[in-house]
């Protein structure tokens, strides 16, 4: 039980036993950390999916019903700098992102997208996240050679409607 220590744990069983005994229902309080206090049923919570969106579009995806619906808490991000610095903190169960090809911006060739350094920061940040793509119909030629690169669970074309995205997000390779 992470965040218990033997003293809180014995201390908890202590007043369960005798808040069943007594026939009390409600929240029960208990000292679960030396420097705060929290109740039992912040720790009884199911924990809601993270996702995380990069677009700097305004197609973004805009599906908070869907989100809720599934119990995924969507923050979105409009760069990649941002994003990476959220990383640090919050490792996301799911990302999607906005796929634009990109078209000889570098000398070298090594660019294939504006996701390229999003997906690798993510293969090591979150390596069990799930990648999602989506992009404009245009850049739908060029979206193999990312696939070719990185794993990504689901390409979507925009605009993308809310039962093709459920199905993506329901659909478990694991």
């Amino acid at each position: 039980m992470r965040g218990f220590s033997a003293a809180s744990a014995k201390a908890w069983l202590k007043a369960m036993d005798s808040a069943s005994q007594r026939g009390k229902q409600g929240k029960i309080a208990l000292p679960l950390n030396r420097r705060r206090h929290e109740t039992l049923f912040a720790r009884t919570e199911i924990p809601m999916k993270t996702l995380h969106t990069l677009s700097a579009s305004p197609f973004a995806l805009q599906f908070h019903d869907l989100f809720q619906e599934l119990d995924i808490v969507a923050t979105h991000f409009d760069s990649a700098r941002n994003l990476h610095r959220a990383l640090k903190t919050q490792k996301p169960d799911i990302f999607i992102g906005e796929f634009v090809y990109a078209w000889g911006n570098d000398y070298a060739g090594n660019t294939i997208s504006n996701l390229d350094v999003t997906l690798r920061t993510l293969q090591a940040a979150a390596p069990r996240a799930k990648l999602i793509v989506v992009m404009q119909a245009s850049e739908a030629a060029h979206i193999d050679k990312l696939l070719a690169v990185f794993p990504v669970h689901a390409a979507l074309i925009l605009p993308c409607t809310a039962d093709a995205l459920r199905n993506v997000l329901k659909d478990n390779p694991d």
